[in-house]
Protein backbone atom coordinates (compact mmCIF):
# COMPACT_ATOMS: atom_id res chain seq x y z
CA UNK A 1 0.00 0.00 0.00
CA UNK A 2 2.86 2.41 0.82
CA UNK A 3 5.71 3.28 -1.50
CA UNK A 4 8.90 4.87 -0.21
CA UNK A 5 10.52 7.93 -1.76
CA UNK A 6 13.56 10.05 -0.97
CA UNK A 7 12.75 13.76 -0.69
CA UNK A 8 15.64 16.22 -0.78
CA UNK A 9 15.99 18.90 1.90
CA UNK A 10 18.86 21.29 2.71
CA UNK A 11 19.86 18.94 5.55
CA UNK A 12 19.81 15.77 3.42
CA UNK A 13 17.12 13.43 2.13
CA UNK A 14 14.02 12.35 4.03
CA UNK A 15 12.64 8.87 3.52
CA UNK A 16 8.86 9.18 3.12
CA UNK A 17 6.30 6.38 2.80
CA UNK A 18 3.32 7.46 0.71
CA UNK A 19 -0.07 5.80 0.56
CA UNK A 20 -2.81 5.97 -2.09
CA UNK A 21 -4.38 9.37 -2.69
CA UNK A 22 -7.75 8.76 -1.05
CA UNK A 23 -8.29 12.26 0.30
CA UNK A 24 -6.62 15.23 1.96
CA UNK A 25 -2.99 14.97 3.08
CA UNK A 26 -2.11 13.52 6.48
CA UNK A 27 1.51 13.30 7.68
CA UNK A 28 2.59 10.82 10.38
CA UNK A 29 5.65 11.49 12.56
CA UNK A 30 7.05 8.67 14.72
CA UNK A 31 8.79 8.72 18.10
CA UNK A 32 12.50 8.83 18.85
CA UNK A 33 14.55 5.70 17.94
CA UNK A 34 11.70 4.40 15.72
CA UNK A 35 10.83 4.63 12.00
CA UNK A 36 7.73 5.19 9.91
CA UNK A 37 6.61 1.55 10.13
CA UNK A 38 6.01 2.03 13.83
CA UNK A 39 2.78 3.85 12.97
CA UNK A 40 1.48 1.29 10.47
CA UNK A 41 -1.60 0.37 12.58
CA UNK A 42 -2.70 4.02 12.36
CA UNK A 43 -1.55 4.68 8.81
CA UNK A 44 -3.26 1.65 7.25
CA UNK A 45 -6.64 2.58 8.72
CA UNK A 46 -6.44 6.30 7.98
CA UNK A 47 -5.28 5.62 4.41
CA UNK A 48 -8.87 4.66 3.53
CA UNK A 49 -9.91 8.34 3.68
CA UNK A 50 -6.65 10.31 3.64
CA UNK A 51 -3.48 10.68 1.59
CA UNK A 52 -1.15 9.35 4.26
CA UNK A 53 2.58 10.13 4.39
CA UNK A 54 4.87 8.49 6.95
CA UNK A 55 8.18 10.27 7.50
CA UNK A 56 11.41 8.76 8.84
CA UNK A 57 12.67 11.48 11.14
CA UNK A 58 16.21 12.81 10.56
CA UNK A 59 18.76 10.37 11.93
CA UNK A 60 16.24 7.50 11.71
CA UNK A 61 15.21 4.79 9.27
CA UNK A 62 15.96 5.45 5.62
CA UNK A 63 16.36 9.21 6.04
CA UNK A 64 19.82 10.63 5.45
CA UNK A 65 18.94 14.05 6.82
CA UNK A 66 20.75 15.06 10.00
CA UNK A 67 19.97 17.95 12.35
CA UNK A 68 22.62 17.90 15.07
CA UNK A 69 22.11 18.48 17.88
CA UNK A 70 19.06 16.22 17.71
CA UNK A 71 16.83 18.30 19.96
CA UNK A 72 13.06 18.45 19.52
CA UNK A 73 13.40 21.98 18.17
CA UNK A 74 15.97 20.92 15.57
CA UNK A 75 13.72 18.12 14.30
CA UNK A 76 11.02 20.74 13.74
CA UNK A 77 13.54 22.99 11.97
CA UNK A 78 14.47 20.10 9.67
CA UNK A 79 10.86 19.29 8.72
CA UNK A 80 9.47 22.81 8.35
CA UNK A 81 10.79 23.49 4.85
CA UNK A 82 9.79 20.05 3.57
CA UNK A 83 6.26 20.49 4.89
CA UNK A 84 5.67 23.87 3.28
CA UNK A 85 7.29 23.00 -0.05
CA UNK A 86 5.78 19.54 -0.50
CA UNK A 87 2.07 20.19 -0.02
CA UNK A 88 -0.21 22.59 -1.85
CA UNK A 89 -2.96 22.11 0.76
CA UNK A 90 -3.11 22.34 4.54
CA UNK A 91 -2.19 18.98 6.06
CA UNK A 92 -3.22 17.07 9.15
CA UNK A 93 -0.24 16.20 11.34
CA UNK A 94 -0.34 13.00 13.39
CA UNK A 95 2.57 12.60 15.79
CA UNK A 96 3.53 10.08 18.44
CA UNK A 97 5.86 11.04 21.30
CA UNK A 98 8.73 13.02 19.69
CA UNK A 99 6.57 13.27 16.56
CA UNK A 100 3.72 14.75 18.61
CA UNK A 101 5.93 17.49 20.05
CA UNK A 102 7.32 18.28 16.61
CA UNK A 103 3.80 18.33 15.12
CA UNK A 104 2.58 20.79 17.76
CA UNK A 105 5.52 23.10 17.11
CA UNK A 106 5.19 22.93 13.33
CA UNK A 107 1.48 23.74 13.52
CA UNK A 108 2.26 26.91 15.45
CA UNK A 109 5.02 27.92 13.06
CA UNK A 110 2.99 27.28 9.90
CA UNK A 111 -0.67 27.89 10.75
CA UNK A 112 -1.67 28.26 7.09
CA UNK A 113 -0.10 24.89 6.25
CA UNK A 114 -1.66 22.78 9.03
CA UNK A 115 -5.38 22.01 9.14
CA UNK A 116 -5.44 19.92 12.32
CA UNK A 117 -3.16 18.07 14.72
CA UNK A 118 -3.36 14.70 16.49
CA UNK A 119 -0.91 14.31 19.37
CA UNK A 120 -0.41 10.78 20.71
CA UNK A 121 1.05 10.88 24.24
CA UNK A 122 3.59 13.73 23.85
CA UNK A 123 6.14 13.42 26.70
CA UNK A 124 6.71 17.16 27.19
CA UNK A 125 8.49 17.70 30.55
CA UNK A 126 8.70 13.97 31.27
CA UNK A 127 11.52 13.90 28.70
CA UNK A 128 12.77 17.32 29.74
CA UNK A 129 13.32 18.67 33.22
CA UNK A 130 11.87 15.56 34.90
CA UNK A 131 13.68 12.82 32.99
CA UNK A 132 16.27 12.32 35.75
CA UNK A 133 13.47 11.52 38.20
CA UNK A 134 12.18 8.68 36.02
CA UNK A 135 13.55 5.34 34.78
CA UNK A 136 13.69 6.90 31.29
CA UNK A 137 17.17 8.33 31.79
CA UNK A 138 18.50 4.86 32.63
CA UNK A 139 16.59 3.41 29.66
CA UNK A 140 17.94 5.88 27.11
CA UNK A 141 21.45 5.62 28.54
CA UNK A 142 21.27 1.87 27.95
CA UNK A 143 19.88 2.36 24.45
CA UNK A 144 22.71 4.81 23.67
CA UNK A 145 25.28 2.18 24.70
CA UNK A 146 23.48 -0.39 22.56
CA UNK A 147 23.44 1.89 19.48
CA UNK A 148 27.15 2.59 19.89
CA UNK A 149 27.86 -1.16 19.65
CA UNK A 150 24.82 -2.56 17.88
CA UNK A 151 24.89 -6.06 16.35
CA UNK A 152 24.44 -6.70 12.66
CA UNK A 153 21.12 -8.55 12.82
CA UNK A 154 17.76 -7.97 14.52
CA UNK A 155 17.62 -11.41 16.10
CA UNK A 156 20.75 -11.04 18.20
CA UNK A 157 19.89 -7.38 18.77
CA UNK A 158 16.53 -8.31 20.23
CA UNK A 159 18.15 -10.79 22.58
CA UNK A 160 20.64 -8.18 23.74
CA UNK A 161 17.91 -5.64 24.28
CA UNK A 162 15.93 -8.11 26.38
CA UNK A 163 18.81 -8.02 28.92
CA UNK A 164 18.96 -4.21 29.06
CA UNK A 165 18.46 -3.15 32.68
CA UNK A 166 16.34 -0.11 33.56
CA UNK A 167 16.90 1.42 36.99
CA UNK A 168 14.25 3.23 39.00
CA UNK A 169 16.05 6.26 40.48
CA UNK A 170 13.81 6.29 43.57
CA UNK A 171 13.94 2.62 44.58
CA UNK A 172 17.11 1.44 42.85
CA UNK A 173 15.23 -1.58 41.51
CA UNK A 174 16.26 -2.88 38.09
CA UNK A 175 13.82 -4.19 35.47
CA UNK A 176 15.00 -6.03 32.38
CA UNK A 177 13.48 -4.80 29.15
CA UNK A 178 12.57 -8.37 28.25
CA UNK A 179 10.24 -8.45 31.26
CA UNK A 180 8.09 -5.68 29.80
CA UNK A 181 8.15 -6.29 26.03
CA UNK A 182 7.58 -9.26 23.79
CA UNK A 183 10.38 -10.82 21.76
CA UNK A 184 8.68 -9.61 18.57
CA UNK A 185 8.61 -6.05 19.92
CA UNK A 186 12.29 -6.28 20.90
CA UNK A 187 13.24 -7.62 17.48
CA UNK A 188 11.39 -4.72 15.81
CA UNK A 189 13.09 -2.30 18.19
CA UNK A 190 16.48 -3.74 17.23
CA UNK A 191 15.65 -3.31 13.54
CA UNK A 192 14.77 0.35 14.16
CA UNK A 193 17.91 0.98 16.22
CA UNK A 194 20.05 -0.46 13.41
CA UNK A 195 19.36 2.74 11.46
CA UNK A 196 19.49 5.27 14.31
CA UNK A 197 22.42 7.69 14.32
CA UNK A 198 24.28 7.56 17.66
CA UNK A 199 24.00 11.36 17.94
CA UNK A 200 20.19 11.00 18.24
CA UNK A 201 20.60 9.77 21.82
CA UNK A 202 23.19 12.31 22.98
CA UNK A 203 20.90 15.25 23.91
CA UNK A 204 18.45 12.90 25.63
CA UNK A 205 21.12 11.38 27.86
CA UNK A 206 22.60 14.85 28.47
CA UNK A 207 19.11 16.02 29.52
CA UNK A 208 19.15 18.69 26.80
CA UNK A 209 16.51 17.25 24.45
CA UNK A 210 13.98 20.02 25.13
CA UNK A 211 16.48 22.89 25.00
CA UNK A 212 14.70 25.87 23.44
CA UNK A 213 11.33 24.07 23.36
CA UNK A 214 8.89 26.04 25.54
CA UNK A 215 5.81 23.83 25.94
CA UNK A 216 3.52 26.66 27.04
CA UNK A 217 4.62 28.83 24.12
CA UNK A 218 4.10 25.96 21.68
CA UNK A 219 0.59 25.49 23.09
CA UNK A 220 -0.25 29.19 22.82
CA UNK A 221 0.81 29.36 19.17
CA UNK A 222 -1.25 26.29 18.24
CA UNK A 223 -4.46 27.46 16.54
CA UNK A 224 -5.44 24.36 14.54
CA UNK A 225 -8.06 21.94 15.93
CA UNK A 226 -6.12 19.52 18.13
CA UNK A 227 -6.77 16.04 19.51
CA UNK A 228 -4.61 15.31 22.57
CA UNK A 229 -4.44 11.57 23.30
CA UNK A 230 -3.16 10.59 26.75
CA UNK A 231 -1.86 7.15 27.74
CA UNK A 232 -1.95 5.72 31.27
CA UNK A 233 1.13 6.87 33.22
CA UNK A 234 0.80 3.80 35.46
CA UNK A 235 1.44 1.69 32.35
CA UNK A 236 4.34 3.74 30.97
CA UNK A 237 2.43 6.68 29.52
CA UNK A 238 4.54 9.84 29.38
CA UNK A 239 1.99 12.67 29.22
CA UNK A 240 1.23 13.63 32.82
CA UNK A 241 -2.05 15.13 33.99
CA UNK A 242 -0.26 18.35 34.95
CA UNK A 243 1.30 18.74 31.50
CA UNK A 244 -1.98 17.87 29.77
CA UNK A 245 -3.90 20.41 31.86
CA UNK A 246 -1.31 23.10 31.21
CA UNK A 247 -1.31 22.40 27.47
CA UNK A 248 -5.10 22.50 27.26
CA UNK A 249 -5.18 25.75 29.21
CA UNK A 250 -3.03 27.48 26.60
CA UNK A 251 -4.39 25.92 23.38
CA UNK A 252 -7.22 27.51 21.41
CA UNK A 253 -9.12 24.45 20.13
CA UNK A 254 -8.21 21.17 21.81
CA UNK A 255 -9.97 18.08 23.09
CA UNK A 256 -8.38 15.44 25.31
CA UNK A 257 -9.09 11.73 25.32
CA UNK A 258 -7.62 9.16 27.72
CA UNK A 259 -7.34 5.41 27.64
CA UNK A 260 -6.78 3.78 31.06
CA UNK A 261 -4.62 0.66 31.08
CA UNK A 262 -2.75 1.51 27.86
CA UNK A 263 0.87 2.66 27.85
CA UNK A 264 2.95 4.93 25.66
CA UNK A 265 2.88 2.80 22.48
CA UNK A 266 -0.88 3.22 22.14
CA UNK A 267 -0.91 2.62 18.37
CA UNK A 268 0.28 -0.96 18.99
CA UNK A 269 -1.39 -1.65 22.34
CA UNK A 270 -4.91 -0.58 21.34
CA UNK A 271 -5.02 0.50 17.68
CA UNK A 272 -8.76 -0.09 17.38
CA UNK A 273 -9.65 2.41 20.09
CA UNK A 274 -6.99 4.87 18.96
CA UNK A 275 -8.01 4.95 15.31
CA UNK A 276 -11.70 5.21 16.23
CA UNK A 277 -10.99 8.33 18.30
CA UNK A 278 -8.76 9.75 15.58
CA UNK A 279 -11.39 9.04 12.91
CA UNK A 280 -14.16 10.70 14.90
CA UNK A 281 -11.97 13.78 15.29
CA UNK A 282 -10.93 13.81 11.63
CA UNK A 283 -14.47 13.42 10.37
CA UNK A 284 -15.43 16.55 12.32
CA UNK A 285 -13.10 18.59 10.11
CA UNK A 286 -14.47 20.47 7.07
CA UNK A 287 -13.29 18.13 4.31
CA UNK A 288 -14.85 20.35 1.71
CA UNK A 289 -12.19 22.96 2.44
CA UNK A 290 -9.51 20.63 1.08
CA UNK A 291 -8.88 20.44 -2.63
CA UNK A 292 -8.31 17.07 -4.29
CA UNK A 293 -4.64 17.59 -5.11
CA UNK A 294 -2.58 17.39 -1.93
CA UNK A 295 1.01 17.57 -3.20
CA UNK A 296 2.86 20.21 -5.11
CA UNK A 297 4.05 19.00 -8.51
CA UNK A 298 7.53 17.56 -8.49
CA UNK A 299 10.09 19.91 -10.02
Amino acid sequence: MFREEQHDTPLGSLNVAIGPNHGPPLVCLHGVTRRWQCLLPVMETLANRWHVHGVDMPGHGGSRAHCEPFTVLRYADALQGWLTSRFAEPVVLYGHSLGAMVAADLAGREPASVAAVILEDPPFHTMGERIGDTPLLSYFSGVAEYVANKPADAGSGGRRLSRLGITDPHTGSVTRLGETRSQAALRFMASCLADVAPAVLSPIVAQQWLDGYDVSQVARRLQAPTLLIQADTRQGGMLTDDDATMFIGHTADVIRVRQPGVGHQMHWADPGWLTREATLFLESLPHASFRATSERPSP
